[in-house]
């Protein structure tokens, strides 16, 4: 594996078992509906209440992240089809370089910071701290005043790995930052060793008052992978977090190695460090019907709109597999019970030769202005830029 390949462990993966899936002859993806719970099933989440989640607090005011021309239509399924435009400035960013990223970046958590009234992210970056070592990946952050351009704060790496035997001394990724009152809230996936298959991750959370200075918590790690035999047996990551009064909902990836299964899962919890995972799980599956997500899903960015949750997921055809991974949306009531969007993906490939051409994966999503604002990486395995999309354009 190549020192780019380390940023996103789980492309590596995925595209050692494509080569399993296709050589074993299988179809779409295996278990998976729009959610496998009824209705009125309760996840203890009542769409009407006030919530904090990983796009932060919703619309404010102020300007930037204005995309291109592109058709739109009222989310949820209005007969105009939702497109995202891209933004024409596009990447957005690319890592710098320095010795804690050179070997690329990954998986992107954006916040509108209403306190201090600009745009925080945080991804996970490959490299080293030192010359000549082997590159690891740790959590560097950045800021923008716009959205737009953004700058690498002094003192990155801000989130590392564990010491020697610690269980995620391989390395800290796919990183989630809520902002609860004064206090910043961290989950991540993190793993012990970084060997493809197997490869179990767990997730972890951090807290800090600053955003920069990190103290991992002594529960950790908070969420780990299912019994043998479960949908979510070999490793959970790609964690989004949302706070609805006094409970944390967190939807996340979950693997099942043998039976080529990923699907996204529902847990709860009162402290954001003891989660219960919900009965129904997982809450949303590959799609057999629709052929650009019969493979998989995975990678579930939420957020609260103000009258329900709106999710934003990776999916992925099982032909093309990482040639094509699309962005779709989903919208629920209470977290558990899915309905996808009926224009589905509502973020395609890019342009032929441009630098998203082979589509969009691992997404995060502000709403400020009345605008969805999301942010994605492409590049291919290198996973090494950020890309942003609007909606309304």
């Amino acid at each position: 594996m190549t020192d780019k390949t380390r940023v996103h462990l789980r492309l590596a993966v995925l595209l050692a078992l494509a080569a399993l899936f296709a050589l074993s002859g299988c179809g779409g993806g295996g278990r998976g509906d729009d959610g496998g719970v009824d209705a009125g099933a309760d996840a203890g989440l009542d769409a009407g209440s006030d919530a904090d989640g990983q796009a932060g607090d919703g619309e404010e005011d102020g300007g930037g992240a204005d995309g291109g021309d592109a058709d739109g239509g009222d989310a949820g399924g209005d007969e105009t089809p939702i497109r995202f435009a891209r933004h024409p400035s596009n990447p957005v960013y690319e890592p710098s370089g320095s010795l804690w990223n050179f070997a690329g970046i990954g998986d992107p958590s954006v916040i509108f910071d209403v306190q201090d009234g600009i745009y925080k992210m945080w991804t996970s970056a490959a490299g080293v701290l030192e010359a000549g070592q082997e590159a690891i990946v740790r959590t560097q952050v950045l800021t923008s005043f716009d959205g737009i351009d953004w700058t690498e704060l002094p003192g990155n790496p801000v989130l590392l790995e564990g010491g020697p035997g610690e269980w995620d001394r391989g390395g800290v990724e796919t990183v989630t930052v809520l902002r609860d009152g004064a206090t910043y809230l961290l989950w991540y996936g993190g793993y012990e060793q970084r060997a493809d298959p197997p490869l179990t991750l767990k997730i972890g959370l951090a807290v800090s008052d600053d955003g920069i200075n990190w103290v991992k918590s002594a529960a950790n790690p908070v969420l780990g992978p299912g019994a043998p035999g479960e949908w979510d047996e070999s490793w959970v990551e790609s964690p989004t977090v949302v706070k609805v009064g006094g409970t944390f909902f967190m939807w996340y990836s979950g693997i099942q190695y043998d039976v080529f299964h990923f699907a996204i899962g529902l847990a709860t919890s009162p402290d954001g460090e003891t989660w219960t995972k919900h009965p129904a799980n997982p809450v949303l599956g590959p799609e057999p019907a629709n052929n650009w997500e019969d493979a998989l899903v995975y990678a579930p960015a939420v957020i609260h709109d103000g009258e329900r949750l709106v999710m934003w997921y990776v999916g992925i055809n099982a032909q093309t597999f990482l040639d094509a991974m699309r962005i779709g949306m989903a919208y629920s009531d209470d977290g558990a019970t899915w309905t996808r969007e009926p224009s589905n993906p509502v973020l395609d490939l890019g342009e032929p030769g441009e630098w998203d051409e082979k589509g969009a994966f691992v997404p995060s999503v502000v709403l400020r202005d009345a605008q969805y604002q999301l942010y994605y990486l492409s590049g291919g395995s290198q996973a090494e830029k950020l890309g942003l999309a609007t909606w309304p354009p």
